[in-house]
């Protein structure tokens, strides 16, 4: 098993926007091969909540997601800001702007990459105990979000059918339901 690294040799900034920085580097690898073009997009971490509703159910979102061109539901969560205090904390803002829900407990599921071979962005996935009441949610002016509340078994065929199309609220979701007991 090969333990060395990846050698930059240069870095460009391509793009550079409110949304991300794109760069491209040039790499020479172990053996000696050199990779002239390789891309690296950094957009920030990112945290995301499986929002658990009395014993039963869980808070999902339906949005629009333009990346993928469609309607998919997910768990509640977006990108870090800096004002947040940490992960939890941006974690817990983006369930209030986006459902309304207040947690009243909150578990660290672990802290992943999210595209590990093009990105050093992590995503931070909680389990969250919320309240059954929610208050009015406050989404960015981009985000038009319905708020579902489905039966923790429906999951998987959520999963399974493709209306869950985001790797980082799969792996959250199965996590998740090795938690809840």
């Amino acid at each position: 098993m090969t333990t060395e690294r990846w050698q930059r040799k240069t870095r460009e900034t391509v793009l550079d926007s409110p949304w991300m920085r794109v760069y491209k580097d040039k790499y020479i690898l172990p053996d000696g091969q050199q990779i002239p073009d390789y891309f690296i997009w950094e957009s920030g971490d990112s945290a995301l909540c499986v929002c658990r509703i009395g014993e039963d159910k869980i808070l999902l979102t339906r949005q629009y997601r333009p990346g993928i061109e469609k309607y998919t539901v997910c768990h509640p969560g977006g990108r870090l800001e800096s004002s947040d205090a940490s992960p939890v904390s941006g974690a817990i803002r983006e369930l209030l702007e986006e459902t309304g829900y207040s947690p009243q407990k909150v578990i660290s599921l672990g802290t992943f990459g999210q595209v590990p071979a093009i990105t050093p962005n992590r995503v931070h996935i909680f389990l969250v105990q919320c309240e059954p009441l929610p208050n009015q949610p406050t989404p960015e002016p981009s985000e038009k979000i319905d708020v579902e509340l489905v039966p923790i078994p429906k999951l998987k065929e959520l999963i399974a059918s493709g209306d869950m199309d985001c790797i980082a609220c799969v792996a959250a979701s199965y996590l998740a339901l090795g938690e809840i007991k």
